[in-house]
């Protein structure tokens, strides 16, 4: 697709068409430029840290919490867990943390 294009959908009166195609031109040319790759990866990463701080109430706690499960497992990240180990162990933490934002 090309600019003439989305002229083409707007005089047309294709709007619905015009927006997705604009937004998928857009997009496309964010994903060619490391610079906006790399902004868009931190946004993403600020915008997980927020919300873990809303779900996890006590982020203090839930980290004491989540470590002592880690040592219970002996490891130091959940990644150098496998298989029905790791499910063990997420389910224990989904279980047992009963913070005060979270949801069922």
């Amino acid at each position: 697709m090309e600019i003439k294009d989305l002229v083409q959908m707007a005089s047309d009166r294709k709007y619905s068409d015009f927006n997705d195609t604009a937004k998928e031109m857009l997009m496309k040319k964010v994903a060619e430029n490391p610079k906006m790759v790399d902004l868009y990866s931190k946004l993403d990463a600020a915008k997980h840290a927020e919300k873990m701080d809303e779900v996890s109430g006590d982020k203090a706690e839930y980290k004491k919490f989540f470590d002592k499960k880690l040592k219970k497992f002996g490891v130091t990240s959940p990644d150098e867990l496998e298989g029905a180990d790791k499910k063990k162990f997420f389910d224990e933490i989904d279980s047992e943390w009963d913070g005060e934002a979270e949801e069922d």
